[in-house]
């Protein structure tokens, strides 16, 4: 059984990938959003892009402790790379504040939710981290102790591909 918000997220996430002219403005309900299959892959598919962000994160801080300095390296790009996937264009629309310039009024008024990545997401996003270390890898044609470095870091990246 699905928990309420994880459920609610699959909603939300499907409800903005249809139309408003679709089925979906016609019945108003969850038919036209497929199965209760399709919704449960994808809160499954939610989860596991979750799990796999958080693992990643604790993986960080226990490196940190552990002062691996190529590894938090490694894995903070690749936090970067997955947090800026999740971030949406800025809206222009609210700047309404005529005393500073750009500033926006209200508590919260430049706030918007994060995008779900889903679990294919975050592997492409490995696999683009991946094929960027050997880029500058080949760059560097093999005339530098960072190469070493590099190749260290795409073992640890590569740890959390797909297999």
């Amino acid at each position: 059984m699905l928990s309420l918000p994880l459920y609610q997220q699959c909603r939300a996430r499907a409800c903005t990938s249809k139309t408003k002219t679709g089925a979906h403005a016609r019945t108003g309900g969850l038919a036209a959003l497929g199965s209760p299959r399709q919704l449960y892959n994808y809160a499954m598919e939610d989860a596991q892009a979750h799990k796999l962000t958080t693992k990643i994160k604790a993986n960080m801080i226990a490196a940190t402790k552990a002062r691996k300095s190529v590894e938090v390296s490694a894995l903070r790009s690749l936090l970067a790379r997955i947090s800026n996937a999740e971030a949406v264009p800025a809206d222009q629309s609210h700047i309404a504040s005529s005393s500073i310039a750009g500033a926006s009024v209200g508590v919260g008024s430049t706030e918007a939710p994060r995008k779900q990545l889903s679990y294919m997401d975050v592997q492409e996003i490995i696999q683009a981290e991946i094929q960027e270390i050997q880029a500058a890898k080949q760059r560097l044609d093999g005339s530098s102790d960072y190469v070493a470095e590099l190749d260290q870091k795409i073992v640890i990246v590569s740890a959390y591909l797909e297999k």
